[in-house]
Parts: C-alpha cells; sequence; structure tokens
C-alpha cells in the first residue's frame, strides 16, 4: 500500500511563503503595467535605483610595523586601501604581485596600497619583495593580521573606503584591467 503524504500544513506553508515574499519584495518596489502584442496587459517588477556599493562590514583596525621603519594604522588613513595578503614562496602570488605594482603606480595619488606577507621570515619575505616590488607597495609581515581577515590562502586582496568599510575582496589573480576596474569603482565610492 502507497501511503499519500499528508497536506495538511500545506496552506500553511503557502501562507508563509507568501509572506516571506511580501517582505523581500516590499512594498515600495515601482510597477510598470506594458500591453502585449495580443492587448493582454502584463505587469512587471520595476527595480528601484540602489546605491551601487551597498555598504559591506567594517573592516577590522589593525597595526603595521612597515619594512621601511614607520608604521602603518588603519583607522588613521585617509584614502582608501588595497590591501592585499600575500607569501614569498606562494607562485600565485609571484604572477600576482608584480602586476598590482605596477598598478598601484598609477593610482598612489589616490590610494594607499598595503602589502601584508605572512606565513614566512622576515628575511624570505624581505628578499622576495625586493624583487616583486618597487616604491609602490608598501609592506610588512605580520600573521596576527591575516588570522584577524580570516585569511586561508594567498593572495586575497581587499578595498576598503577611507572610513574603513569593506568595499570589495577577492582571492587569486584578475586580469589587470578588471583589478583597475575594481580600484576605479572602489575609488567612486564616497567613504
Amino acid at each position: 500500500m502507497t501511503r499519500r503524504p499528508s497536506t495538511g500544513h500545506l496552506p500553511h506553508l503557502v501562507v508563509l511563503l507568501a509572506l516571506v515574499a511580501a517582505a523581500c519584495g516590499g512594498s515600495s518596489t515601482p510597477e510598470a503595467t506594458t500591453t502585449t502584442g495580443g492587448g493582454v496587459a502584463a505587469t512587471s517588477t520595476v527595480a528601484a535605483a540602489v546605491d551601487p556599493a551597498p555598504a559591506g562590514p567594517a573592516a577590522p583596525d589593525f597595526t603595521l610595523d612597515l619594512a621601511d621603519g614607520t608604521t602603518f594604522i588603519l583607522s588613521g588613513e585617509d584614502k582608501p586601501v588595497y590591501l592585499v595578503f600575500w607569501a614569498e614562496w606562494c607562485p600565485t602570488c609571484a604572477q600576482e604581485m608584480p602586476v598590482v605594482d605596477e598598478i598601484a603606480g598609477d593610482y598612489l595619488d589616490d590610494m594607499t596600497f598595503l602589502a601584508v606577507a605572512g606565513r614566512s621570515s622576515y628575511d624570505l619575505t624581505e628578499e622576495r619583495a625586493g624583487e616583486w616590488f618597487s616604491d609602490n607597495l608598501t609592506w610588512g609581515l605580520d600573521d596576527s593580521i591575516w588570522y584577524l581577515y580570516g585569511i586561508k590562502a594567498q593572495p586575497v586582496t581587499v578595498l576598503i573606503s577611507p572610513d574603513d568599510v569593506i568595499v570589495d575582496q577577492w582571492f587569486g589573480i584578475l586580469p589587470e584591467p578588471e583589478i583597475r576596474e575594481r580600484i576605479d569603482t572602489a575609488l567612486a565610492i564616497e567613504g
């Protein structure tokens, strides 16, 4: 004998789904009515204007001792920050970091570029930084900032607005044009 599932809870489920849909859609979304070729009116939802960069999570504040002997404090920075996590032994970083260094040269007036190394010794990191970076990238070595940001692999890039909000982030290599596009978008955000 085959047993049919009970439908006693189905009306409750339909009501619940309707309530969720109403809450997600909201009544403030305008609707547009158009007429199809057969004279039938069709209603479609028109998305309201949305801020192109909704507020992201707050960027955890940190202090980093830099290789040049200075100290960087995120909350004290008044420009957007391009924060990249890297390791001297990472083959992906070997491809990505020289590209980031080159791009940084075009944006230094508008954005701070900061490379946080981890998972290595200072001497090995300094040697690799000498090979991959010019004066465009400022760097320091600090595993605790990796933990603070939840970094489990590298390279990871985090773009931070002047008001210390994460506006973009990604893992791995991006093509140079896409990196520039993301920087330009981050720079367009009022902080």
